[in-house]
């Protein structure tokens, strides 16, 4: 995000942990990444609305892409 990479974990009841803060969504913690990433001149202390499905990114295993992991819910609700 912004030439930073960051990195959260989901654990196994479905929250997401990021920078040692658990969320209830991909959304919350994309919030909360994007804002601890501030651009510069950036004043604002709320965190963006963003659609964590979209937001997160991993590495295809086997392209080696990034894919939302809306795309990895796609693939995976059609077996692939």
């Amino acid at each position: 995000y912004l030439g930073q990479r960051h990195t959260a974990e989901v654990l196994p009841d479905g929250q997401i942990r990021y920078a040692g803060t658990v969320y209830k969504s991909l959304s919350a913690a994309g919030g909360a990444m994007a804002l601890a990433v501030k651009q510069p001149g950036e004043t604002s202390d709320r965190a963006p609305s963003t659609n964590g499905w979209f937001f997160w990114r991993v590495r295809d295993e086997k392209t080696g892409e990034l894919v939302t992991l809306e795309e990895v819910r796609r693939q995976a609700a059609e077996g692939v």
